[in-house]
C-alpha cells in the first residue's frame, strides 16, 4: 500500500491526521505533500488547525464532507 493509499484510507475511515501521527504510526515523512496528492486527484480535504499541548500550532487533516471524492 502507497503513502497516499494509507492516509486516505485513515482519512475515509473518519479519522483525523496530523504530522506527528503519520510519522509515527506510517512512517510518512511528509504528510502535506501526500495530502496536496490526494486534493489534486480531486478529494476535497480541510486543514484544521489546532494548538499542541507544548503550544505550538499545527495542523490536522480530515476528509471534507458533501460532494466531491
Amino acid at each position: 500500500m502507497t503513502q497516499r493509499e494509507r492516509v486516505l484510507n485513515v482519512l475515509k475511515s473518519g479519522r483525523t491526521l496530523t504530522a506527528a501521527e503519520a510519522l509515527s504510526r506510517y512512517g510518512i515523512v511528509n504528510l502535506r505533500a501526500r495530502i496536496d496528492e490526494l486534493r489534486q486527484d480531486g478529494f476535497r480535504i480541510n486543514s484544521l488547525p489546532y494548538t499542541k499541548k507544548s503550544g505550538a500550532r499545527a495542523v490536522k487533516y480530515a476528509l471534507a464532507s458533501g460532494r466531491g471524492r
